[in-house]
């Protein structure tokens, strides 16, 4: 958030945490906020690997969540396969065991601050 405004930015905090310190509703504004902010490709994905991160960092506003970024699981076959299909790929890329994923906002949040569409990283 830009430091410009601190007024603005008062009622936001970012705090980290495991999957299983939220609650099902918390998981489900989580996933929620992924797929409606097109980080990903396939929805299904996003219900089936967030649970799995290995740490969340969560935006709220007040007590409702609007933000969701996420360190994946290590995954080795899927990481040769995208290092196979890259010009850039490592020849060991399962050494490189997490890597981060989505930074979708909330909607509402989204028209205060930046676009909602984050990159597809999943």
């Amino acid at each position: 958030m830009n430091d410009s405004k601190p007024e603005a930015q008062a009622d936001y905090r970012v705090e980290t945490c495991a999957p299983g310190d939220l609650t099902a509703v918390e998981m489900e504004r989580c996933t929620r906020i992924v797929i409606e902010g097109e980080a990903i490709t396939d929805p299904e994905s996003v219900k089936k690997w967030l649970p799995r991160s290995v740490v969340l960092a969560v935006v709220r506003k007040g007590e409702e969540i609007v933000a969701v970024g996420a360190i994946k699981p290590a995954r080795p076959p899927y990481a040769r396969q995208v290092a196979a299909a890259s010009e850039h790929g490592s020849t060991a890329p399962e050494r490189r065991p997490t890597g981060a994923a989505w930074v979708p906002i909330s909607a509402t949040t989204a028209a205060m601050w930046c676009s909602s569409r984050a990159p597809r990283t999943w």
